[in-house]
């Protein structure tokens, strides 16, 4: 009986696996995207020359819905890491991102389209070895947009600002580039 339970479950499964990734939009989408953060800054608000400016690798993740043909709702993960000089210390390897929910909306067809997206959520600040403040999460908002090559093959620019707390309000904004593969 067991043996048979887990079976109708499985095929289940798989079953609902197989419809989500039928080419179309409109439906479960995932994505996955590494690229290059060319332009990042970490400031403390109301300081002069507190501004950190760095740039690093970056990636994405993205899961969501697709309404139609070209409205998609998404959660998002984005950020990069990097080795940096800071005010504090000397060295310190930092990761900085965004996660939030959003839309993306496609103005064309499948496979050759421009793409615009807008999230808001959360904006991160961790740092790796521990050597400066710990931050809280704070509100931030992503925009950005892009153009999808292929069917699977997207190439995105976003920006996101946000704000981090610790015993200082921090300003955080990113400039993220990445190619992105996209399973819908």
């Amino acid at each position: 009986m067991r043996i048979t339970y887990w079976f109708f479950v499985l095929v289940l499964l798989f079953s609902q696996t197989v419809l989500a990734f039928d080419s179309e939009r409109a439906g479960f989408v995932l994505s996955g995207g590494i690229g290059y953060a060319p332009t990042a800054y970490t400031e403390i608000s109301g300081f002069q020359n507190s501004r950190v400016t760095t740039e690093g690798i970056a990636g994405s993740l993205i899961a969501g819905y697709g309404y139609n043909e070209n409205t998609l709702f998404l959660l998002m993960l984005e950020g990069f890491q990097t080795n940096t000089h800071t005010i504090v210390s000397p060295s310190e390897s930092i990761i900085q991102g965004f996660s939030g929910v959003g839309v993306r909306f496609y103005f064309d067809d499948i496979g050759s389209s421009f793409f615009i997206s807008s999230c808001i959520g959360l904006q991160r600040y961790i740092n790796s070895n521990k050597s400066e403040f710990f931050h809280d999460a704070g509100l931030g908002f992503l925009i950005g947009g892009g153009y999808e090559f292929t069917e699977n093959f997207q190439l995105r620019t976003t920006f996101s600002n946000g704000q981090t707390k610790d015993s200082f309000n921090w300003d955080h904004v990113q400039l993220i580039i990445t190619v992105s593969f996209i399973l819908y």
